[in-house]
């Protein structure tokens, strides 16, 4: 049935787009508030540390780069794929709008060829999203202000946010960046051939040449 292709593909659709999409525009949207607000710290302002003042001082002034230049990263590419989600999504809807009574079954083979077409992209942007996610957590203990008003706090805080970084990248490999469906994993029939097969029958049949 068309209608119901038409809902598969279009729930499969949103779930490609809107998972990562959104997200995106909210990191987006942080990313791009937090990062002029932060200065690098007068040094004569900060207190003492175990470390050392020559020592403490190279630390701020690092994380003050690290800060700035991860923010930036995450700003970027979660715009990048914002506009990416967009589109796919404004392509995705376009293509399956197009249904009508000898148009649904070519509609349905057109949208499972661009989606194939599609798979490279797809998989590079969610990559390229969920990987910039713990540089997000790692770039807040980064925060110059942090280390210069305690350092012991600063490596705390630093241990934390690396180890839910890597919380929050392993999450995202087992249930977003490998969340294929098994269909097209063990070589089951696919939507797209199933399409074929169901519009090379109704071509053949008497009423699909009518």
């Amino acid at each position: 049935d068309v209608n119901d292709g038409c809902d598969v593909r279009s729930r499969k659709l949103e779930a490609e787009t809107d998972s990562v999409g959104t997200v995106a525009m909210l990191l987006a949207g942080f990313a791009l508030a937090m990062v002029p607000e932060v200065q690098l710290p007068e040094f004569d302002t900060c207190r003492d540390c175990f470390l050392g003042p020559s020592f403490h001082r190279g630390i701020v002034r690092a994380s003050y780069y690290v800060y700035v230049f991860s923010l930036g990263i995450v700003a970027t590419v979660s715009t990048s794929t914002t506009i990416f989600s967009t589109s796919l999504n404004w392509q995705g809807k376009k293509r399956l709008s197009k249904r009508g009574k000898k148009g649904g079954p070519k509609m349905l083979v057109s949208f499972d060829d661009w989606w194939a077409a599609k798979k490279k992209e797809r998989k590079f942007w969610r990559w390229y999203f969920f990987i910039s996610l713990p540089l997000f957590v790692v770039s807040i203990a980064a925060s110059p202000n942090i280390w210069c008003g305690d350092c012991i706090l600063g490596v705390c805080l630093l241990l934390m946010m690396m180890a839910c970084g890597a919380v929050l990248y392993k999450i995202a490999y087992v249930n977003v960046l490998n969340g294929v469906d098994p269909q097209y994993e063990h070589g089951q029939p696919t939507i797209h051939s199933r399409s074929r097969r169901h519009l090379s029958s109704s071509m053949a049949s008497p009423r699909g040449r009518e």
